[in-house]
Formats: structure tokens, C-alpha cells, sequence
């Protein structure tokens, strides 16, 4: 005979009230599929429940979907409910195995079909929850923070999902905070999980309050304490074989940022690429391009502009086949801004800020340009108005007080003094060595009053990073002006070099003149090759 209804899948709890410890219940992988239809034939209802309540998210977790697969023609009769949940568990086990495009169309099929059911907000919960996994990976994040909202929100009729799959649609929602810089919406998602556990205890739930914390004190400003937490996530993982869905990306992402925040960018590339492998294994478009468009930032943090620029160009022709980009436009927008803020290309800079998404960076970077111009975009009073309410505001604040003359016995140096102190409290590095000479001074100015094991590494790096951006600086005065670029642009229509000349009312010898330095300094043979390094460096 066959069961009647079990417990509406796995997630949820024993419609009896019934609660059984994961150590006491039997497993799907010593109990075989036979054994299973004998329960079912015996009609041992509680047994069958154990196994499925105890195992399926087991399963999950450590990537086995061909089981949960297998699994699903027991999670009830034939009745359209039973139908319904048995292609609810299905679907399960393809998103377990990154089979997006057919857990989606299962997902279509129950959407379509949940007005039959009496079961239909339980059913556009597990939607939803498809939906989202489908929407972060494609880096369509509007999209899916929609969807994890509604799986985490919508109303509870029949049932909800359960205590603890709900910290991994937070978990998924606080990465997308943290893409946006959005800290007060990251502190509420730490503070619901823990919640969470206060409610349903944290055994299987602390792996992700591990990660959302690391999250959280990455916006703080506190590196220490965020490359403390991934790495405990890392490990937590691996213990556990979390693999594919749970596997802990977002960890390993933060352990790459919190390298390159103590400045140490070798090791953060070397993580990153890791990361990148682990990305295309996990189907995970996001994460492939956070990784290497940080990536691309770090090599254009250590002058290696002409690679960066390179990377980029080869980042964008991947991402294009994509059906709809979306989020991860923006994200490459805002990498190639930095690039743009380091080169001095303002009139390229403005065109990404307009078309970017208003983060704090972009307005720090927008308003760096604004000061370059000449237009003082804030006064001393303006900027002590600003918040200080984390490590990281601290010292953006302190740092940009250091620039005005002294007043009210609050000297350049005193307020530089107070942000170093700050960064030796959270291993901030980078976050100095990237400023200019004028900070350098005063850094310097620091390090000899109150002399430290840390202000002694900050200068020696902060003046090695400031010698190779002149040698850099240097290297580039070979740059192709603004009219070859003109030029190289024209080259790529595939006009003759008489109509380009008349276009660009240039003279026959002039324009020889051009093409002679095109070629030289991008190093090539002729015009073929001189737009195709172009477009690599994004020059045309």
C-alpha cells in the first residue's frame, strides 16, 4: 500500500508532532531502497518518516541529488498532493546537482499545477526557493532576493519550510547585501539566523551564522575577525563534505578580500583563481565574476594595468553569451571604474559612474573625481558629520580629516594617526598603501613619532607600492594620446586610412604619423593587429 502524504517532503516537520534525534534515526545510506518499500508495504509510516526527515538534508549538503532523486517516488501516493510532493523532492535533487534548467522546468510544471493542490503555499515556497539558488548563480540579484523574501516571508497556511533551510536562503541574501555594500540589511540577516537558532538550536544551522558573520565584520572593517570566521566556515565545510549548493564560496571569497585588505595580493590572487575553478564547478556565474574582477582590481592595485585591462576585455566577451547579464554588468562596470580612477581616463570614469549602482565606493570615487576637477565636493564640517559608526567608516572619515589644515589642535598628522591606529586594531594594510604621497608623508610623519612593528611594515610597503606605480606611471607615458585613440577607433570600422583622415580632418602625413606611433606603441605590425590589441585593452 502507499503512503499516504509524508509529512509534505522532507524540509518540514512530522504532521503527528513527532521529533526524532539525527543520532537514533536510520539513514538512507545503510538503508537500501528495498528495505524502504517494505516499510512502505507495512504501511510504517514513522520509520519511513525518520529516514527522510534525518537524511534528505544530509544529502543535500553533501551533493548526493541522484539520491534524493531516487527518493522522491516515496514522498507520496499517487493523489495530486502526492504527485505534487514527490515532484517537489525531485526537484530538490536536481538543484542538489546543479541541474538548474531541469529543476526549473520541474519548477514551471508545479507552478502551473499548484491550483490543483491544497498545498499551494508550500508549493510556491519551494518554487521560490528554486528560483532563488537559479537567480544568485546567474548573478541576477534583484531577482533573486525577490524570490528569497518571498520563500522566507510569504504566508504559512498548511506549512513552512523549516528551521533550518530557511539560514541558507539568508545566508544567500546576505552575500547580496555585501555585493552592495548594504551593512544595516547584513546586521538584520545575522541577527534573524541567530534568531533561528535560538529557536531550532544551532547544530545545523551554526555553519551558516559562520559566514554571514564573516560577512559582517568584512563591512565593519574588521579584517581580522572576517578572515578569522571564513576560515572557520572553510573548515566547518570540509568537515562536514558541505559540496555544491552548501558549498562555502562566499568563505573563500572573504578569505581573498581579507588577503588583499592585509595587502598581501599574491596570496589573494592565488585564492581567487581557486575560488574561480570552484565557481565553474558550482555553475556559479557570480561567483566566477567577483572572483576574477577582484582579481582584475588586484593587478591593477600592483600597475599591471595592461593585464588588467586584458582580463577585463576577456571577462565581458564571457559573460555575453548570457541570456541576461543583469548584475553582473554593474559588477564589471565597477571593476573597470577602478581601473579608469587609477588611469586618470575621467570622461570613461563619469560614463561607468552614471551607469552604476549608488555604492559607497562610487560615491567616494565620484567624489575624488569631482576634487580632481577642482570642485570641492565636501568641507571640513561636512566630512566631521560623516558616520564613524564602523572600523571602516572610522577611517575613511580620519583619513579624509587629514587632508584639511589644523584646527582646534586636531593636526593632519594627529587625525592620521587615529586611523592607523584603527587599521593596526583590524589589520587593515591595503587600505593605506593604495593612498598617495601626501598620506605616505604623514604615515611616515606617524611611524617616527610613535615608532611600531606595524607602522614600520605600513611605510616600507606604502613607499614600495608608491615607487612602482611612478615606474609604472613612467612606463605608460608611452599611452596612445586622445587622437590616435580616435584614430585606433576608426581603424576598427574598417574605412580606408584616406576616408578616416578626411573624418578626422587630418592631413595624408599626419596621418602616417598616427599610425607609425599606433603601431609602436601597442607594439604591433600593422592595422589588423593594432584593433585587435585595442579592443583587448579597451581602447576601442
Amino acid at each position: 500500500m502507499g503512503v499516504k502524504l509524508l509529512s509534505k517532503i522532507a524540509f518540514l516537520p512530522h504532521p503527528c508532532g513527532v521529533t526524532y534525534s539525527k543520532n537514533a534515526s536510520p539513514s538512507v545510506r545503510v538503508v537500501t531502497t528495498t528495505a524502504l518499500e517494505a516499510a512502505i508495504e507495512r504501511g510504517d509510516v514513522d520509520f519511513i518518516y525518520q529516514m527522510f526527515a534525518t537524511t534528505a538534508r544530509d544529502l543535500a549538503q553533501t551533493g548526493q541529488g541522484k539520491e534524493l532523486i531516487k527518493l522522491s517516488k516515496y514522498a507520496g501516493d499517487q493523489s495530486v498532493d502526492g504527485i505534487a510532493l514527490q515532484k517537489s523532492f525531485a526537484l530538490m535533487g536536481h538543484l542538489v546537482e546543479l541541474d538548474f534548467t531541469v529543476a526549473q522546468a520541474i519548477a514551471l510544471e508545479l507552478e502551473i499545477e499548484k491550483e490543483k493542490t491544497n498545498i499551494k503555499d508550500f508549493l510556491e515556497k519551494m518554487i521560490a526557493f528554486t528560483r532563488a539558488y537559479t537567480q544568485f548563480a546567474n548573478g541576477n540579484l534583484v531577482k533573486a532576493r525577490e524570490e528569497i523574501n518571498f520563500a522566507l516571508t510569504s504566508p504559512v497556511i498548511t506549512t513552512d519550510l523549516g528551521g533550518v533551510d530557511k539560514p541558507g536562503l539568508i545566508r544567500m541574501r546576505a552575500l547580496i547585501e555585501h555585493v552592495y555594500s548594504d551593512h544595516s540589511a547584513l546586521k538584520i540577516s545575522q541577527s534573524e539566523v541567530e534568531d533561528l537558532i535560538n529557536e531550532f538550536g544551532g547544530t545545523n544551522i551554526a555553519h551558516h551564522q559562520i559566514a554571514i558573520k564573516a560577512l559582517n565584520y568584512y563591512e565593519e572593517g574588521n579584517y581580522f575577525k572576517a578572515h578569522e570566521s571564513a576560515k572557520m566556515g572553510l573548515a566547518s565545510a570540509e568537515g562536514n563534505g558541505f559540496v555544491g549548493l552548501s558549498a562555502p564560496l562566499d568563505c573563500k571569497y572573504i578569505v581573498a578580500r581579507t588577503l588583499f585588505e592585509f595587502a598581501k595580493l599574491d596570496q589573494a590572487l592565488i585564492e581567487l583563481e581557486e575560488l574561480k575553478l570552484e565557481a565553474k564547478n558550482n555553475k556559479s556565474w557570480l561567483y566566477y565574476v567577483l572572483a576574477e574582477s577582484f582579481a582584475i582590481r588586484i593587478l591593477t592595485a600592483q600597475s599591471k594595468i595592461p593585464e588588467a585591462l586584458v582580463r577585463l576585455n576577456d571577462l565581458n566577451l564571457e559573460i555575453e553569451p548570457l541570456a541576461a547579464k543583469n548584475d553582473l554588468a554593474w559588477l564589471i562596470d565597477v571593476t573597470e571604474l577602478f581601473i579608469r580612477f587609477i588611469l586618470g581616463d575621467i570622461a570613461r570614469a563619469k560614463i561607468l559612474i552614471a551607469r552604476s549602482p549608488d555604492l559607497p565606493y562610487v560615491r567616494q570615487l565620484k567624489s575624488a573625481l569631482a576634487e580632481k576637477a577642482g570642485v570641492s565636493t565636501l568641507s571640513r564640517e561636512k566630512v566631521l558629520e560623516l558616520p564613524e559608526q564602523t572600523f571602516k567608516e572610522q577611517m575613511y572619515k580620519y583619513l579624509y580629516l587629514s587632508e584639511f589644515k589644523a584646527e582646534a589642535r586636531q593636526t593632519p598628522k594627529s587625525w592620521m594617526k587615529k586611523a592607523l591606529e584603527i587599521g593596526e586594531i583590524t589589520g587593515t594594510r591595503e587600505f593605506f598603501i593604495r593612498q598617495g604621497d601626501y598620506h605616505l608623508n604623514l604615515m611616515i610623519a606617524v611611524a617616527k613619532d610613535e615608532p611600531s612593528t606595524y607602522l614600520e611594515e605600513l611605510v616600507r610597503d606604502a613607499t614600495k607600492r608608491f615607487n612602482q606605480r611612478a615606474e609604472a606611471s613612467k612606463a605608460s607615458s608611452e599611452n596612445l594620446t586622445s587622437r590616435e585613440i580616435d584614430v585606433l577607433k576608426h581603424l576598427a570600422t574598417g574605412k580606408s586610412i584616406e576616408d578616416i583622415g578626411r573624418a578626422l580632418h587630418i592631413s595624408k602625413n599626419t596621418m602616417k604619423t598616427h599610425l607609425r606611433n599606433i603601431y609602436r606603441k601597442l607594439e604591433v605590425s600593422g592595422r589588423t593587429e593594432a584593433v585587435v590589441k585595442g579592443q583587448k585593452l579597451l581602447l576601442v
